[in-house]
């Protein structure tokens, strides 16, 4: 095999592909001369770039000149052993080409001193530009992360932090250079989340990608955030993994937003779901209240005429067995919100005391019943139905023994508080204002969270069959719902449960309660009593009669107006059902008030959505009275209203 000969043609071939062109700096004559190469690459012809040291330096990019000098003197003082520099040098189309000078001395005089320099210089435009570039592109990257609002996280392949950028710093609490290089499980996660998250982060690192993983991560002040993450395995240019890339999205308000919208959207449904019960509650109570009337009037005349010592008691008991059923609808009247009220201001101390007298003659002595009074509380009173503000703690009170399994802590509180529109959840009709807060604690069992919202639904009951029907707290809300108040609860499993009552304050002092007695008024006025159902209008005639009052029964309110207007001036009093055909009761006393506009009128009903009691004193009627009513309240009525007439 020939040895191969590197002649001069050789070499300038080979300079010429790597672009190189070769220089020579004589330094005391300061002549710099430059190899065919150099010229080519600048562009020049060799008559047009003069051999003189003073050319080159022209040609050298102004923000460069001072570093190419500093470069040479540092070399000539001994501080470098080879002379290298990058500087950008002017071409003859008048671009900037990127230049490496690299040279040494080769010759020096016999003091040492340098005489000559030689090297080279190679055009490096072209990596230097992919250098500026890629510096651009990081330099563009890293403001990116610094600017970007979502977390930007960079971990090595065993999960130690590399990179946190500035977001992530300012929503967590920590800085980068705390927490770069410890581990990012230990340091942002719960420890119950461990094993799932480092399963994906393997996943990251097989180079396996995981988009919209949900998990939290913990803060320094130890708030929890919710974070959506997006993972991208990082890599060298040889495909090897060097780390994950996780960019994250903070959805901790969104997710709370929403919460708070399926709450909302879950109360919604619950007061729709009350109101449909409530007036299916409404239909039903009109005729079981006719068909109760029917039962007691009965009664009432068998006790007038009965005197068997054997038969009296069981009229007794049967009388007391329908108003128990009267109350019963009442109840539920209460929770449909759909009862009439007898509201005056009350003073919640004495409604809760009178309460507690009442409870501790039935409560097992195992069960500790308390009444705390808040500090600094002003004087609470309310506008409300005492005896249904009263029911509503008994039951309550009630349901806290049963959970306590009759012992432990009872305790019922008082207290004054504002509310905010925020506070009133949405199946509640209350306005913001101030509140007397009513708190019943008890030391049970607790409530289920899976159960916890359907504890005011009727007919929903935890307890045995024959331990109830599951209507008591749907009362006690349709109570405290229609008093303009909010009813709330809390409850934790193996603790206890509070109820909390809300119920507007009122700028009045408390009155007493009116009394009212069971005698049988008797009377001689001439009355028309007006009922659909037979029954009840003979019911109410044989009643009335009884009590020396002289009666006329109608069946048909068109009939009834018929007679009215025929005899003016006959009658003292009229007495109508509201629920009838072709004319309901309030249509015929407006009719029978515009032929004689001081007669005395009772209206009555079962059941009404379309008038109560402050509606019938609007429309001018003398009294409203719900059915089923016993005799000495329809008595008392009606001498009442008969004292009223003015004629």
């Amino acid at each position: 095999m020939d040895t191969p000969v590197y002649n001069a043609q050789l070499l300038s071939q080979a300079l010429k592909g790597a672009k190189c062109g070769t220089w020579d700096w004589r330094i005391a004559e300061g002549i710099a001369s430059f190899g065919p190469n150099y010229y080519r690459i600048a562009g020049y012809e060799p008559d047009e770039f003069p051999p003189k040291f003073e050319e080159f330096e022209k040609r050298i990019h102004p923000d460069d000149l001072a570093l190419v000098r500093k470069t040479f003197q540092q070399y000539l003082a001994g501080e470098s052993d080879f002379y290298t520099v990058e500087f950008r040098f002017k071409t003859k189309p008048g671009e900037w080409m990127w230049i490496l000078g690299q040279g040494e001395i080769t010759e020096r005089d016999e003091n040492g001193q340098p005489t000559r320099f030689t090297g080279l210089h190679v055009d490096i435009s072209q990596s230097k530009q992919a250098q500026l570039n890629f510096e651009q592109e990081r330099a563009f990257s890293t403001s990116l992360i610094d600017t970007a609002q979502m977390i930007v996280l960079i971990l090595d392949v065993e999960g130690r932090i590399r990179r946190i950028n500035p977001y992530m710093a300012e929503i967590t609490g920590y800085e980068e250079d705390a927490v770069k290089g410890k581990d990012w499980f230990d340091t942002f996660l719960p420890p119950a989340d461990y094993a799932e998250i480092r399963e994906v982060f393997k996943k990251a690192v097989d180079d396996i990608e995981v988009r919209g993983l949900i998990n939290p991560i913990v803060a320094k002040d130890g708030r929890v955030l919710l974070i959506e993450w997006y993972n991208k395995t990082l890599k060298d240019v040889h495909g090897a993994v060097f780390g994950v890339l996780s960019l994250g999205v903070d959805i901790t308000a969104r997710k709370q937003a929403e919460a708070a919208q399926c709450n909302l959207e879950e109360q919604l449904q619950q007061k729709h779901k009350m109101e449909a019960v409530g007036y299916m509650a409404g239909g039903m109570a009109h005729n079981f209240n006719n068909n109760l009337s029917i039962i007691l009037g009965n009664i009432e005349l068998a006790q007038m005429k009965e005197h068997n010592s054997e038969v009296i008691p069981l009229l007794k008991n049967a009388k007391i067995g329908a108003l128990r059923s009267r109350d019963l609808v009442k109840k539920i009247m209460s929770y449909s919100r759909k009862a009439a009220l007898k509201k005056e201001p009350i003073e919640c101390t004495e409604v809760i005391s009178e309460t507690i007298a009442l409870l501790k003659s039935t409560l097992p002595t195992t069960v500790n019943l308390n009444f705390e009074v808040k500090p600094g509380r002003i004087r609470t009173v309310v506008n409300a139905d005492s005896s249904q503000i009263q029911e509503v703690l008994i039951n309550l009170c009630n349901n806290a023994v049963h959970a306590m399994d009759e012992k432990g802590e009872l305790k019922i509180m008082l207290d004054n508080v504002e509310l905010s529109a925020t506070d009133v959840p949405a199946q509640f009709e209350a306005s913001p204002g101030f509140y007397a807060k009513l708190s019943v604690q008890d030391s049970g069992c607790g409530i289920a969270a899976e159960v916890l919202d359907k504890i005011f639904d009727p007919f929903f009951t935890t307890k045995e069959e024959y331990e109830g029907a599951g209507m008591g707290l749907a009362t006690v809300q349709g109570i405290v719902a229609q008093h303009g108040g909010v009813i709330k609860v809390n409850s934790i499993l193996g603790q206890g449960t509070v109820f909390d009552l809300y119920l507007p304050l009122v700028d009045k002092t408390a009155t007493a309660a009116k009394t009212t007695n069971n005698l049988l008024l008797k009377g001689t006025e001439k009355i028309l009593f007006v009922d659909d159902d037979p029954i009840i209008a003979d019911l109410g005639e044989q009643l009335l009669t009884a009590m020396g009052y002289q009666v006329t029964t109608m069946t048909n309110s068109v009939e009834a107006l018929k007679l009215f207007s025929a005899n003016v001036e006959h009658y003292d009093l009229v007495i109508t059902d509201q629920t009838m055909p072709n004319i309901t009761g309030e249509e015929l006393i407006r009719e029978i008030k515009n032929i004689r506009p001081n007669i005395p009128t009772i209206l009555s009903t079962g059941y009404s959505s379309k008038i109560d009691e402050n509606k019938a004193k609007r429309l001018g009627i003398s009294a409203f009275c719900l059915k089923p009513f016993d005799l000495p309240e329809l008595l008392q009525t009606v001498r009442r209203v008969l004292g009223e007439d003015k004629n």
